[in-house]
């Protein structure tokens, strides 16, 4: 299968490893190793298994040039994940920055989703 950026979608010419979930907040919400289920597989017998995976795991391809472009972006959204366990208020510029990033992790859920099941 041929490997393609989580975020666009390409061939990654200059390839990095991306967490769909950042490794900040993975090891902020408990243990990296803990196994998650993220949907299922065929197995020969015909029957469906869940896919398991830990979270530290939990990482596809992504261009150098994607994954350097979010670097900034992350380090933006991990102030404002730290504000909000902290219960300080948030500007409507950050509240907006929030929502960009869930669409960042959304839109990677969905790219790896395809890899997956492609």
């Amino acid at each position: 299968m041929e490997k393609v950026c989580v975020f666009c979608g390409n061939q990654p010419e200059s390839k990095t490893s991306e967490h769909v979930l950042p490794q900040w907040l993975i090891e902020l919400t408990g243990n990296p190793k803990r196994k998650a289920e993220f949907g299922y597989k065929h197995l020969e017998n015909g029957k469906l298994a869940k896919r398991k995976f830990s979270f530290d795991a939990f990482k596809f391809p992504a261009c150098k040039s994607c994954n350097q472009s979010f670097s900034e972006f992350e380090a933006k959204t991990k102030g404002i994940a730290h504000k909000i366990i902290t219960e300080d208020p948030l500007s409507s510029s950050e509240l907006s920055t929030l929502l960009d990033w869930f669409d960042k992790i959304r839109i990677g859920h969905v790219q790896k989703t395809k890899i997956i099941y492609a």
